[in-house]
């Protein structure tokens, strides 16, 4: 019987993305002696994968510990409770089950899956053929080629018949799409240029802001540089030590943070942020107030997905 399969994608924090997809099942509860049998299949399935991606210039991918624990666990949980989702009944996903795993909520997180029923306990062929079901649909040959992974997990479960395949993906993404604005890396010099041209563009009516080197330099001094953890916007005080001067006596800092964005900051990740502001009843006033003449603004990546952006305006009154 031909396999079913569905995909999807995740990220793990405000901005949040992932592809999930069905394969065919292995064993419900995998015996001891079967542990080999699955570790072969799973060495076969990242080289077909790997195979498929450097056809199209893409890096190889590596196994990994929790992904490979994620994918086993839904793998079995669809067989045991009998359903067919990326999603469990329990409302766990696949970012969740690679976060239990031991995962890192930096990365972004892809999942695609398969089942089958009627059909034999799985091997070597068994996996070739689910490979080739996945790259012949749009969806989870998206989620093989995707580009920003490093990281690859694959599981199969068999019983009486029905086999359940799961594999998964992650890495620490790409850099956020703002418009048509590119890609290459941009210092922070440069970021606070192209986001207060941005904000300008916005201003209508109002005294156009200026770039502030001082409160660049503050920014810069402030971020940290590595384990951009869910909580790290609420552990830092902006504005603490920034030096007082007289054109500044009204200060507003802004802030926040995406996970499988890219390990690089880009043109790009600046034009996504002012682009979010702008859009956020909370913070476009504060994008338009007149009252503010200097602005920065930094974003950090801690090389493994996630990213911070922090701008600081500042004024006379």
């Amino acid at each position: 019987m031909r396999p079913v399969m569905r995909g999807l994608r995740l990220h793990a924090a405000a901005w949040t993305c992932v592809l999930l997809a069905a394969l065919l099942p292995l064993s419900a509860a995998i015996a001891q002696d079967n542990q080999q049998v699955l570790g072969s299949l799973r060495s076969h399935s990242v080289e077909l994968v790997n195979a498929s991606r450097a056809r199209h210039d893409l890096p190889p991918l590596t196994l990994s510990a929790p992904l490979n624990e994620a994918a086993l666990i839904h793998a079995r949980d669809m067989l045991k409770n009998d359903y067919f989702s990326h999603v469990t009944p329990d409302g766990e996903t696949a970012l969740d089950r690679y976060l239990s795993a031991g995962g890192d909520d930096s990365r972004i997180v892809r999942e695609n899956i398969a089942r089958c029923s009627g059909c034999s306990a799985p091997g070597i062929e068994a996996v070739e053929e689910l490979h080739e079901g996945w790259m012949n649909s749009p969806g989870h040959r998206e989620n093989i080629l995707a580009r920003g992974l490093t990281n690859y997990g694959f599981a199969v479960v068999y019983d009486d018949g029905r086999r359940f395949a799961v594999e998964t993906f992650a890495g620490p993404g790409t850099s956020l799409s703002g418009g048509d604005h590119g890609g290459e890396p941009i210092d922070a010099a440069r970021q606070t240029q192209f986001a207060v041209a941005m904000i300008n563009e916005t201003r209508s009516g109002t005294t156009p802001l200026s770039s502030s080197s001082g409160l660049r330099r503050h920014i810069e001094k402030t971020l940290p540089d590595a384990d951009f953890d869910s909580d790290v916007l609420q552990s830092l005080d902006l504005l603490k030590g920034l030096p007082r001067r007289e054109e500044w006596q009204s200060l507003q800092a802004i802030s926040a943070r995406c996970s499988g964005c890219g390990s690089t900051v880009t043109q790009s990740d600046v034009a996504y942020f002012v682009e979010e502001w702008t859009r956020n009843s909370r913070y476009k006033p504060i994008l338009g107030d007149a009252g503010y003449a200097e602005m920065a603004l930094v974003i950090s990546a801690d090389g493994k997905g996630s990213k911070i952006a922090v701008a600081i305006f500042a004024g006379p009154l």
